[in-house]
Protein backbone atom coordinates (compact mmCIF):
# COMPACT_ATOMS: atom_id res chain seq x y z
CA UNK A 1 0.00 0.00 0.00
CA UNK A 2 1.07 3.37 -1.06
CA UNK A 3 1.72 6.01 1.83
CA UNK A 4 -0.60 8.84 1.45
CA UNK A 5 1.29 12.21 0.63
CA UNK A 6 1.76 14.72 3.16
CA UNK A 7 -0.43 17.56 3.30
CA UNK A 8 1.52 21.04 3.67
CA UNK A 9 0.98 23.18 6.76
CA UNK A 10 -0.77 25.90 4.72
CA UNK A 11 -4.07 23.26 3.97
CA UNK A 12 -7.30 23.79 6.11
CA UNK A 13 -7.19 21.80 9.51
CA UNK A 14 -9.48 19.20 7.81
CA UNK A 15 -7.49 18.15 4.96
CA UNK A 16 -4.38 17.44 7.50
CA UNK A 17 -6.99 15.41 10.14
CA UNK A 18 -8.41 13.68 7.66
CA UNK A 19 -4.21 12.31 6.49
CA UNK A 20 -3.57 11.81 9.79
CA UNK A 21 -6.72 9.68 10.30
CA UNK A 22 -6.09 7.71 7.30
CA UNK A 23 -2.59 6.83 7.52
CA UNK A 24 -0.73 3.97 9.10
CA UNK A 25 1.31 5.73 11.16
CA UNK A 26 0.60 6.28 14.94
CA UNK A 27 0.21 9.75 15.73
CA UNK A 28 -0.95 11.14 19.54
CA UNK A 29 -3.46 13.61 19.84
CA UNK A 30 -3.36 15.75 23.37
CA UNK A 31 -7.02 17.54 24.70
CA UNK A 32 -6.87 20.80 25.90
CA UNK A 33 -9.39 22.37 28.16
CA UNK A 34 -8.67 25.88 28.07
CA UNK A 35 -6.12 28.32 26.28
CA UNK A 36 -3.21 27.69 28.30
CA UNK A 37 -3.63 23.65 28.15
CA UNK A 38 -3.62 24.45 24.61
CA UNK A 39 -0.66 26.62 24.13
CA UNK A 40 1.22 23.76 26.18
CA UNK A 41 0.43 21.04 23.74
CA UNK A 42 1.56 22.99 20.93
CA UNK A 43 4.69 24.15 22.37
CA UNK A 44 5.23 20.41 22.65
CA UNK A 45 4.57 19.39 19.13
CA UNK A 46 1.28 17.84 19.02
CA UNK A 47 -0.04 17.58 16.09
CA UNK A 48 -3.96 18.10 16.42
CA UNK A 49 -5.30 19.33 20.01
Amino acid sequence: MNAPTQIPVGYSPTLRLREMLQSNRLEFLMEAHNGISARIAKEAGFKAI
